[in-house]
């Protein structure tokens, strides 16, 4: 059987439209819809290694621990140029990175 024919059957297309439906980023969302399936073990063990800290993560906390923050893709690749950024976009890059330091100390 064919790899597209297989996906086709599955449903996968939607499968990944569920999914990207339920992330709390732009950049989360975008990156379901790019998820393909794997044969390769060491992926699928680390895949489901990191599902399962999640979910002891969610467990633990009782809920999503996530809050919603921006796309903050556009102001970094302006920082790395060195391009001076607005204050709106140091408070977006800001509330970012208290997201992800919040997640990770969770």
């Amino acid at each position: 059987m064919e790899p597209n024919r297989e996906l086709r059957v599955l449903e996968f297309t939607k499968i990944r439209e569920q999914l990207a439906s339920l992330c709390v980023t732009t950049m989360g969302a975008e990156l379901c819809q790019q998820l393909i399936p794997s044969g390769d073990y060491a992926e699928v063990s680390r895949a489901l290694d990191e599902t399962e800290e999640a979910v002891v993560l969610i467990s633990y906390l009782g809920g999503q621990p996530l809050i919603w923050f921006g796309d903050v893709r556009e102001q970094l690749a302006l920082a790395e140029k060195g391009a001076a950024l607005s204050p709106r976009a140091l408070m977006d890059v800001s509330g970012c990175l208290r997201a992800s330091r919040a997640a990770r100390t969770a």
